[in-house]
């Protein structure tokens, strides 16, 4: 398919500028998928927002925890993390060959300096004797021989010029394929930030969800170790068997074997900060080491509209600038198979002196024009230009399954958040309920009512119940991590 833009005047401008303003291939549009009016999970932390995009509370999600270590951690994150700056490095090359591209639109000129030497054969050097030589013995006034030198140096310096016109917007098409390309570039990069951000985010309630489960392993080994020794006591006094001996061992070994995994599991979770902030393992490990609290997830949410995801996802404008480049990829393919123009013009100085190089007598000019059009190519240009059109074809269902993916994993991290912060609550309510059992008992055992293996049996409860606690509180700030990962919040504060 041709377009060709009419010139304002077409009685005045050349046929030439007439052709270049044609451009073949198909022009790009923006596709508009489908998309929901709402969102259906998640209960009342779902409603829409207007403009929820431009919320600080969206944009910088992570200072929504209120905690200066994490905002610490993300600050140094967005400066150093290595997996930024590769995609950084990646838009740059982008941009450097965008500039490549754009130069072909652009007329070359080069200079150009040669020295030459040359023996001439004999057949020439002798000849004008042997033509001159009859003539002379008619006329004596003409010379009987011309003398020839059989070595001649010619030295030459100058400039070359040439331009190959865009008449069918090959290289028009092409440039805008480096543009989108370069932009796509841009658009990885940002989803390389909201990747790495929810990663920090996981990763930090990771480590604090891990100490807070080794205090509580560290409350129930304390307890059952106590138990044991109780039961020991009881043992000897002929008030227990060995089989309450064996069982209260058994309890505290299993608890113990708990530990070891724990702390492999802080530390794996400190390794990984630290891979994220491009930082030494040994640089993090003091510094995070000391047991703090799950940040707590703020009471609301800013959920946008699902109209504004197509804006907000990285991943989602980076597939559409890839459409958006294979797309002017097939007018750049269908170009090759029509006429090219290329004009070459030059200017030097000739001579077989060096010395008289410079001088103006030996000034030369050319100017040329080539026109060359495909015939016969065996079918390779008609095979380049289908292979571009079912690339863009490629492109255009990747594209609608980034947007489909993308609704989808908004609507599974939305319920998975609702879903987490209810068994949270349940949990809440049991560790309550659990922590006035244990009070109860205690207070049994001081009035002489209770015994004290009720009030270890009573902290253990609690112990376990902590232990599920803060289960539940990484589901819930994991899970909201989750949902601004699938918003794409957090690229935007980056430069």
């Amino acid at each position: 398919m041709m377009r060709c833009t009419r010139p304002a005047r077409p009685l005045v401008l050349p046929v030439l500028l007439a052709l270049a303003a044609c451009t073949v291939g198909p022009d790009y549009r923006r596709p508009r998928p489908e998309e929901p009016t709402h969102w259906t999970g998640g209960g009342d932390v779902t409603a829409p927002e207007a403009g929820a995009r431009a919320n600080p509370a969206f944009i910088r999600w992570w200072t929504q925890f209120n905690d200066p270590e994490l905002d610490r951690l993300v600050q140094s994150a967005l400066k150093d993390n290595l997996d930024v700056q590769i995609a950084a490095a990646r838009i740059a090359e982008a941009r450097a060959q965008r500039d490549v591209v754009a130069g072909a639109a652009l007329p070359t000129v080069a200079a150009k300096g040669q020295s030459t030497r040359y023996r001439l054969p004999d057949s020439i050097t002798r000849l004008p004797g042997e033509v001159l030589a009859p003539a002379a013995a008619t006329n004596p006034a003409l010379p009987a021989s011309i003398r020839i030198p059989q070595y001649v140096s010619l030295f030459q310096v100058g400039f070359d010029s040439s331009w190959e016109l865009d008449l069918f917007g090959g290289t028009r098409r092409a440039i805008q394929a480096a543009n989108a390309s370069t932009e796509a570039a841009v658009a990885a990069r940002r989803g390389v930030l909201v990747s790495i951000l929810a990663e920090i985010g996981n990763d930090y309630v990771t480590l604090r969800a891990t100490q807070q489960r080794i205090l509580a392993a560290q409350r129930t080994l304390a307890a059952e170790q106590l138990l044991l020794e109780l039961t020991q006591s009881r043992h000897v006094s002929g008030l227990a068997s060995d089989l309450d001996v064996e069982q209260a061992e058994a309890r505290l070994e299993t608890s113990r074997a708990a530990l070891p995994d724990l702390q492999a599991r802080q530390m794996q979770s400190i390794h990984a900060l630290a891979v994220l902030t491009s930082r030494l393992p040994e640089d993090l490990e003091a510094r995070l080491s000391e047991p703090q609290a799950v940040p707590p997830t703020p009471p609301s949410i800013p959920v946008e509209l699902p109209s504004e995801l197509l804006e907000s996802r990285p991943d989602i404008q980076q597939a559409e600038r890839t459409l958006a480049s294979a797309t002017a990829a097939v007018g750049q393919a269908e170009a090759q198979r029509f006429p090219s123009l290329s004009l070459t013009a030059g200017t030097s100085l000739i001579s077989t002196q060096l010395n008289q190089l410079l001088h103006r007598d030996n000034w030369s000019w050319n100017v040329g024009g080539s026109l060359t059009a495909p015939i016969f190519e065996g079918g390779r240009l008609a095979a380049s230009e289908r292979a571009a059109e079912a690339v863009a074809q490629q492109s255009a269902l990747q594209y609608r399954r980034t947007v489909l993916q993308a609704f989808s994993e908004v609507e599974d991290s939305l319920r998975n958040y609702t879903a987490a912060t209810d068994r949270l609550a349940a949990l809440q309510t049991a560790a309550r309920a659990d922590q006035v059992a244990l009070d109860r008992a205690a207070q049994l055992y001081r009035a002489g009512l209770g015994s004290y293996i009720d009030v270890l049996d009573a902290d253990r409860t609690v112990a376990s119940a902590d232990d599920e606690l803060a289960l539940g509180q990484q589901a819930q700030a994991s899970g909201l991590v989750a949902v601004y990962k699938a918003l794409g919040g957090g690229w935007q504060t980056a430069p």
